[in-house]
């Protein structure tokens, strides 16, 4: 198979591995370096440390993969889903948690898809695959591969799929000749997701993590600041505002490819059904899923901020039993479901005042 025969192979077979998107580029060094380097001096990504202990190595993929010579990337579309919960005490989440871990998902087909090129190839090849897990920058590969743009939102759009994109790398030692593939294409004059955002989290081209409810609900273990809570409103595990309101994902896909792979997640939506799952429960209930990822802690912390949101007031008893909680963040968020339901007594503001004594700076 000649250099030109093995592009088109993975275009044209990406499809029958489940993903909706194929193309190369070659390992680069980010234009976004001195961002980068200027926010993580600030402290930009001090609770992902899996980011920020590896900054270099992300901006200067040529140094950190010197064998590779190219990299495949593959995108799996999935469907934005209705945020708003069926009842007032009920909850939601992100629509990429309400199926299986895209994690797990997309490095088998990537391992499948690789099986089948070094069999076309007649040889094997030294290469890398990642699921959002290596020390690149994944959506500013996709970019340079012609898999989308980068939004003002901050994530990759596909000018046909939109934004809801899982992404798998190959990283190879193969010469795999492409054009430059950057798709001609821009969010224009529209700011709908800069306007939508709860928390105020977006600015053109730039997220603010420590107010993002994704990440909040998601990646940060902590006290969620009080200003922010009430912006979480019902959502107990990420966010789709800014993709909900994007004109790219308004197009609706008949068929996509990685449909076939991902079995739905089945959630009780009763606020009350989550919140008293003990760990094993979580874990049997997740472990196949993205919430799993958040920790059973995280998420009934995140449930009992939603419960506080919901304006539905359950048994007092039920809550107060979380401000005996070993975890702080816990305790933290059952104190605000309290006041926030206005059940709250005198031992209650007394048990508040001990946590915000033990609570750590943000």
């Amino acid at each position: 198979m000649d250099r030109i025969n093995i592009s088109s192979f993975i275009k044209n077979r990406a499809q029958a591995f489940g993903f909706d998107l194929a193309g190369m580029t070659r390992p680069f060094v980010s234009e976004h370096a001195e961002y980068l380097r200027h926010s993580a001096k600030l402290g930009s990504y001090r609770d992902m440390k899996w980011f920020s202990d590896t900054v270099e190595k992300r901006i200067d993929m040529v140094s950190s993969f010197r064998w590779a010579r190219s990299v495949i990337m593959l995108g799996t579309a999935y469907r934005i889903l209705p945020e708003r919960p069926r009842n007032r005490d009920g909850v939601t989440i992100g629509s990429y948690a309400r199926i299986t871990d895209y994690h797990k998902v997309l490095f088998s087909n990537a391992e499948r898809f690789l099986s089948a090129l070094e069999s076309a190839l007649g040889k094997g090849i030294k290469s890398k695959i990642y699921v959002d897990t290596g020390p690149l920058l994944e959506k500013e590969t996709a970019m340079n591969a012609g898999l989308g743009f980068i939004g003002k939102n901050t994530l990759l759009i596909h000018p046909e799929l939109g934004s809801s994109l899982f992404l798998a790398e190959i990283l190879t030692d193969i010469e795999i000749p492409f054009e430059n593939p950057r798709l001609d294409h821009s969010c224009g004059d529209c700011t709908s997701c800069i306007r939508a955002c709860p928390s105020g989290a977006l600015q053109p081209y730039r997220l603010d993590p420590s107010r993002c409810i994704s990440w909040l609900t998601i990646e940060y273990k902590g006290i969620i600041p009080d200003e922010l809570k009430p912006k979480i409103g019902h959502r107990a595990f990420g966010c789709d505002i800014c993709q909900q309101v994007c004109p790219y994902n308004n197009n609706t896909c008949e068929s996509l490819a990685g449909s076939a792979f991902f079995k739905s997640l089945n959630l009780p939506e009763n606020i009350m059904d989550l919140l008293f799952m003990n760990e094993e429960q979580f874990t049997r209930m997740f472990r196949d899923y993205p919430i799993f990822r958040a920790g059973h802690d995280s998420f009934i912390r995140n449930l009992l901020i939603c419960l506080g949101n919901s304006g539905e007031s359950p048994g007092k008893a039920e809550v107060e039993r979380f401000l005996e909680n070993e975890s702080i963040p816990v305790r933290d968020a059952a104190s605000y479901a309290l006041k926030a339901l206005g059940v709250r007594n005198g031992a209650d503001e007394a048990r508040t005042r001990d946590l915000r004594r033990d609570r750590p700076a943000f």
